[in-house]
């Protein structure tokens, strides 16, 4: 096998095992997506934009909605 054969065997070796690792990592975050608990985990990791508490939370009932974006 000439060199530069070898150097095309090497570097398709390297692309495979790139789009292996990319396959099982989509694969890890989809899985992890599929639970409540891997959402709330990915959510956290964002920044937090606001958070909205209805009146009825307010007036003594301590029952209301609550809005996190």
């Amino acid at each position: 096998m000439a060199k530069s054969e070898q150097q095309k065997q090497r570097k398709l070796a390297k692309k495979k095992s790139r789009e292996r690792d990319n396959r099982k990592l989509v694969a890890q975050r989809q899985q992890q997506m599929s639970s409540l608990f891997g959402q709330m985990t990915a959510g956290a990791s964002g920044t937090l934009d606001g958070c909205y508490i209805a009146e009825a939370c307010h007036n003594g009932t301590g029952i209301g909605a609550v809005v996190v974006v």
